[in-house]
């Protein structure tokens, strides 16, 4: 079974984030969206607002738990207490075209 898992992190980390799952062979895909959140931050680009990551990882429910150690570590979040990772429901079905 696969699983869906994120994070909520701030920009700056992103590059770090994609490049520590870009080769773990538990992961099917990840993806990111930009936004801005005017509550996760401290350092506000825009004013009320703070450049915000929305990372997605689909990948093996086995593991979920090392993935997401991996996403909190990397952010940062440990000691920064700026953004959130989580873990959905397993899913029941995905479809994912092969990388040409």
């Amino acid at each position: 079974m696969h699983i869906e898992l994120g994070a909520l992190i701030h920009k700056a980390h992103t590059e770090l984030v994609l490049e520590g799952l870009a080769n773990h062979p538990s992961v099917v895909v990840a993806f990111v969206a930009g936004g801005r959140s005017n509550d996760l931050f401290e350092y506000r680009e825009f004013g009320d607002y703070g450049e915000a990551s929305i990372v997605t990882v689909i990948a093996d429910e086995a593991a979920s738990d090392e993935i997401l150690n991996l996403l909190h570590s990397v952010c940062g979040l440990d000691s920064s207490k700026e953004g959130v990772v989580f873990a959905g429901k397993p899913l029941v079905r995905i479809s994912v075209a092969e990388a040409s």
